[in-house]
């Protein structure tokens, strides 16, 4: 799968909407992820992902409980892509997907 397509936003939406189900809505979700080249605050142009998390995504790190499912995201992701990705914080309330 193309990571440049809208269907890998929908298979990314849709895992995080399935591992962080305890943590935030599916709206809040579909709110939160993108392309890069759709974010709107233009945080990681060069990544393959953008993650906004002002919306109920829990930081990984503020979070501990959290980091487990983060790196379900990137396994699954992943496997998804057919190469290693990670991710990465931007800022505080963004958090980007790159290639390893």
């Amino acid at each position: 799968m193309e990571p440049t397509s809208p269907e890998f936003v929908k298979f990314a939406r849709r895992a995080f909407k399935r591992i962080f189900k305890t943590y935030v809505k599916a709206k809040a979700v579909d709110e939160s992820i993108f392309l890069p080249d759709e974010d709107p605050g233009e945080w990681a142009p060069r990544s393959v992902l953008v993650v906004h998390k002002e919306r109920g995504i829990p930081d990984r790190f503020v979070y501990p409980t959290a980091d487990p499912l983060w790196t379900k995201v990137e396994e699954y992701l992943s496997g998804l892509l057919g190469k290693p990705v990670y991710f990465e914080d931007v800022n505080g309330a963004v958090s980007a997907l790159y290639w390893v």
